[in-house]
This record gives C-alpha cells, sequence and structure tokens, in this order.
C-alpha cells in the first residue's frame, strides 16, 4: 500500500508442519516484483527453485504466488527479513498516477506573471521518479532546463547526465524518467525556464 498499490499483499507463516511461506497475492493492474533478504534465517531453509538468503518473485497482475519454506525440527525458528517490492507500471499507468496522485506545478509568464496552462507532474513511485509536462496552450512555447542533483537514480535517456534542456510547444508533452540504480535515491532539482 505503500508503493501506492492498496491491492496486492504478502503474508508469511511457519507452521506446526514442518514449512513455512511467504504468500503474493496481486490484485492490482501492475505486475508486481519483490525482493525479500533474510538478515537472520536460522533452524528455516527456502525450498527450490529458490536457495541461499534471498530470493525475488514477480507476480503478474490477478496472480498468486507461494515461495515454501523448510523448517528444521531440531532447531528453533528464527527469521528476520527486508522487503524491497516495486510495481511494474506501464508509461500510461504512469502518466495516470502523475496527474492524478502527483505533485503539480504550474508555469508563469515571466513577462506578465500569469499563469499558464503549461504543467509538471512529478511523482515518486517504487522504481524512481517519474515527471510528466504538458502544454495545453495554443500559443506558448515552453524553453526548461532542469538540473539534477541526484544519488541513486539515473536520467532514463541520458545515463551519466545532471541536466535536461527541452522545448515544448503547444499541445505537446515530454517524460522525464528517473531510474533507481540503488535501494535507496534522493533527489534535489532547479528549473529554469522562459515562455515564448
Amino acid at each position: 500500500e505503500a508503493e501506492g498499490e492498496p491491492n496486492a499483499f504478502r503474508c508469511t507463516e511457519v507452521t506446526d508442519d514442518g514449512f513455512g511461506y511467504f504468500f503474493f497475492w496481486n490484485k492490482s493492474k501492475s505486475a508486481l516484483k519483490s525482493e525479500v533478504f533474510f538478515k537472520i534465517m536460522s533452524g528455516i531453509k527456502l525450498r527450490k527453485p529458490y536457495t541461499g538468503k534471498k530470493f525475488c518473485v514477480t507476480v503478474p497482475p490477478g496472480e498468486k504466488v507461494i515461495v515454501l519454506t523448510k523448517v528444521n525440527p531440531y532447531l528453533e525458528v528464527k527469521q528476520v527479513y527486508s522487503e524491497i517490492p516495486s510495481f511494474q507500471r506501464s508509461a500510461e499507468e504512469l502518466k495516470t498516477l502523475a496527474k492524478q496522485t502527483g505533485q503539480k506545478k504550474q508555469r508563469k509568464h515571466q513577462k506578465t506573471g500569469e499563469m499558464l496552462d503549461i504543467f509538471c507532474h512529478i511523482l515518486q513511485h517504487s522504481d524512481g521518479i517519474y515527471f510528466l509536462y504538458e502544454n495545453h496552450t495554443q500559443q506558448y512555447t515552453l524553453d526548461e532546463e532542469v538540473k539534477f542533483r541526484l544519488q541513486g537514480l539515473e536520467i532514463e535517456e541520458a545515463p551519466g547526465a545532471s541536466s535536461l534542456k527541452f522545448v515544448l510547444g503547444p499541445g505537446q508533452s515530454k517524460e522525464i524518467k528517473l531510474r533507481k540504480t540503488v535501494g535507496e535515491f534522493s533527489i534535489g532539482f532547479s528549473t529554469s525556464y522562459l515562455i515564448k
């Protein structure tokens, strides 16, 4: 639910019958990818095809997945784990979410001070950050440069770059996707723009 998907669930249990399980149920419209890392794994081990101290599952929309564990009856069972869920959203899903739940910024004409129908929607999601620019005007063009300070993120269309410059004409839109490169990320950015 913290990732914007209230219809995806995970539960885990260790039974008295010598096994345990992780149960994933994805009732959302996006594929769920979940990575589970065990910090402590005593008296329990993953069943095939999973081995070691971590596993990753992808659960398509409307599907269920079970990962089984085997319990050693001679040891006390103790498991401590962390989970990194993410949802693999299509471009259309990101666009819709950005408009519905993202932060919305409106551009202002630098000479008249008039607020224009030019918007930037910013959405933070499990795989990074998504920017959607839309120019709903009929006569104005946006000329903008965005300078980023990124940690754990990269610009999808320009890996290694720290800024993007673009022109957005009447009726046009533009997406900027910042893709997560490590588990945790942070961002700072500044914009400078001109309305023509």
